[in-house]
């Protein structure tokens, strides 16, 4: 089992994910992508999730950067193979594939699309673009798995749906049946809308959707229960936090219990959702092998 983290990288200061610049390019992203793979060799952080932006742009221009930059692409998947990291994308939370409007729908497509042509470039063996069901009613997911099974053979081998709020296990696993998308587990989102699995139940059986030789994926984090103070005219205002927000770090002690109860489970990564990425992970490694020594090696982090 490998723990993760999302794109962006604090354990070292000035490292970036992707060009920020209004009039940015893949290759300039790709220079901080190969930054960002050596740090995590050298944190020994072995799965990574890309930011969804590293080819900037619209559709259309993103896939000729890609088209322009395989050379560079086939370079820093092989530095990532070297190094045994994962990658991985998730799609931003606007790429709505079952959204109502047509028009919301196929941008979406566009997007995975792309995001799906990156990790193939990438080489990124076993990775996948985990996509959100969107849209509203219990319609979503039908339409969701209907759009995914017209989507190119090459976009819809890479693709995976992960429950939320809205749109629950039960739900997911149904888009599943139809199309055959695996489905990520989130922890959090299960938590906050069981919809009557408890939870190994529905980690076993999303983990049972992915196909032999993928590692499944699942995402792991904390709520944020700090209150944001703010002041206003002199006065203090307690903002308590969204139930679905994420913690800058990770509860040990819940993850620890995760772990134990899965123990069962076939293997699996978990990306780790919270705020401070790849010091969250750095630092839940250490809290597990202080607290639960026994569970170290499961999480490939020594004895």
């Amino acid at each position: 089992m490998r723990l993760g983290c999302g794109p962006g990288l604090y354990g070292r200061p000035g490292l970036r994910c992707y060009d920020a610049r209004p009039d940015g390019h893949l290759s300039v992203s790709l220079a901080y992508l190969r930054d960002g793979l050596v740090w995590c060799r050298q944190a020994g952080l072995r799965m990574l999730r890309l930011h969804w932006r590293l080819a900037p742009g619209p559709a259309d221009a993103a896939l000729a950067q890609i088209e322009a930059c395989r050379a560079e692409l086939a370079w820093l998947g092989g530095m990532a193979r070297a190094a045994d990291i994962r990658l991985t994308l998730h799609a931003p939370l606007g790429a709505e594939l079952g959204a109502a409007q047509p028009a919301v729908a196929e941008a979406a497509s566009r997007t995975l699309i792309t995001l799906a042509a990156l990790l193939d470039a990438l080489d990124a063996q076993g990775g996948v673009v985990v996509s959100h069901i969107g849209g509203a009613g219990e319609a979503a997911p039908h339409r969701w798995a209907a759009r995914a099974l017209a989507l190119p053979p090459g976009a819809r081998r890479r693709l995976a749906v992960e429950h939320d709020l809205s749109h629950p296990v039960g739900m997911a696993l149904a888009v599943h049946s139809v199309c055959g998308a695996p489905v990520v587990f989130d922890d959090l989102h299960h938590r906050l809308r069981p919809a009557g699995l408890d939870g190994q139940t529905a980690l076993a059986r999303c983990l049972a959707t992915w196909p032999p030789g993928v590692t499944p994926k699942v995402h792991f984090s904390s709520p944020r229960t700090e209150a944001r103070l703010v002041r206003r005219r002199g006065l203090v205002e307690a903002r308590l936090p969204r139930p679905e927000a994420h913690a800058d770090l990770i509860n040990p002690f819940e993850f620890i219990a995760f772990l134990r109860g899965a123990a069962w489970q076939p293997d699996f990564d978990v990306l780790v959702e919270a705020r401070a990425s790849d010091v969250a992970v750095l630092r839940l490694r250490a809290d597990v092998a202080r607290l639960a020594p026994d569970l170290a090696e499961r999480l490939e982090i020594g004895g």
